[in-house]
């Protein structure tokens, strides 16, 4: 996901400059190496691959990066392995195999939050919770 706050908000950036939040996936567990390692070359060829593929130039005009990682995210958000958008980044753990609103199991259980369907994010979050008040409604 990229995402160009500067674009609505120019004071977020000094006059000329811009900024860009750069949310790639990305796994936990690294094959023979860990996040402290590969922060500074992951970087590196993530701006690479955007300035060749998908924002031409890129590479030429970054100024600042900054850089959090899974490893980072669960250092200082207490996040495990961190999963920024639910308890874990699987495919098992995404869309359609999060736990639903009304829980299937224990009458008048209603769930809410990243880990619950729709999805992780404040937007999404928000929309987990307006489903889980609309069955509310609807069934209580």
């Amino acid at each position: 996901m990229i995402c160009w706050p500067s674009h609505e908000d120019a004071s977020l950036s000094p006059e000329g400059h811009r900024v860009l939040n750069i949310i790639p996936e990305s796994f936990y567990h690294l094959s023979g190496t860990d996040w402290d390692r590969e922060k500074q070359p992951f970087i590196e060829r993530t701006i690479e691959s955007l300035s060749k593929h998908a924002i031409p130039g890129l590479a030429e005009h970054v100024k600042v990066v900054e850089c959090a990682t899974p490893l980072d995210f669960e250092r200082r958000l207490r996040l495990p392995e961190g999963a920024i958008y639910d308890l874990q980044q699987d495919l098992t753990s995404q869309t359609v195999f999060r736990p639903s609103a009304r829980s299937k199991s224990i009458k008048g259980l209603y769930l809410v939050g990243n880990s619950t369907h729709p999805g992780g994010g404040v937007p999404l979050v928000v929309a987990s919770g307006l489903i889980a008040a609309n069955l509310i409604e609807k069934y209580e």
